[in-house]
């Protein structure tokens, strides 16, 4: 009987020990198994996991706002507003290569005693018979040049001091070359004879139809006179009008 109790109080004390044995077991932390937080909660991990996880505070940075022309771009705290002012171009003006034929009423230049280097440019015009004429022909004679139209004012105004020129000069070897422009519509051949017979001029005229004589002087303005020595410089020139004085002191320059 006593065998038996002390049997069943040894199989008791085994049977408590290994409870409690397994209870402690159970309530023992596993280091490697958790990770506590401050909070002292556990949570499984792996180890791929960071023990703790940080997350970085977003920082926000606030960008001003720069506004140029309606488009937003943030760069600091204050507004600024940049405003473009547009460029004008402004277009040159188109330069001619021929300007157009005007008509001078007044002397614009002196005619000149001086006689610059170079020689006049030759052209070819007609005879009122249509054989060409050209300026070269009369090199070595003093000749007088001029520019009019019938249609042109200032130009008929000064032809009786050209016709006076003529009478007094042309004995003396001074050739008159007086060059109509003749464009075929505004002035034709026949329109300028007309004039030159109604009125009694007996100069000798010169028909321009193909432009030789105006283009090779630059003719943009009539009336325009020109003074051409003996070896062809030309010592004068008047634009509009001349007077009777300084057409007879611009053929006196080429007598010389």
């Amino acid at each position: 009987m006593k065998k038996r109790t002390l049997a069943a109080i040894i199989i008791g004390f085994i049977s408590l020990l290994g409870a409690s044995t397994l209870i402690y077991s159970a309530f023992t932390p596993d280091s490697e198994n958790y990770s506590a937080n401050e909070s002292g909660s556990v949570s499984t991990y792996s180890e791929s996991t960071p023990l703790f996880e940080t997350t970085p505070s977003s920082t926000t940075s606030t960008s001003p706002e720069t506004i140029i022309d309606g488009a937003t771009n943030k760069t600091s705290p204050q507004t600024t507003r940049a405003t473009t002012k547009p460029q004008t171009t402004q277009t040159p003006a188109t330069t001619s290569t021929a300007p157009p034929l005007t008509t001078a009423s007044t002397a614009q230049t002196t005619v000149k005693t001086t006689r610059p280097s170079g020689n006049a440019p030759d052209f070819t015009v007609y005879d009122a018979s249509g054989n060409p004429v050209s300026l070269s022909d009369f090199f070595g004679k003093p000749v007088v040049l001029n520019f009019w139209a019938s249609w042109c004012g200032p130009c008929r105004n000064e032809m009786p001091e050209f016709q006076e020129m003529y009478e007094k000069y042309s004995g003396e070897g001074v050739v008159f070359m007086m060059i109509n422009l003749t464009d075929g519509s505004r002035e034709t051949q026949s329109s300028a004879s007309s004039f030159i017979n109604s009125s009694g001029y007996t100069f000798p005229v010169y028909f321009d139809t193909k432009t030789s004589a105006a283009n090779a002087y630059n003719i943009s303005s009539i009336p325009t006179t020109f003074f051409i020595s003996k070896n062809g410089d030309i010592s004068g020139k008047n634009i509009g009008q001349i007077s009777k004085t300084s057409l007879e002191n611009g053929i006196a320059s080429i007598m010389e």
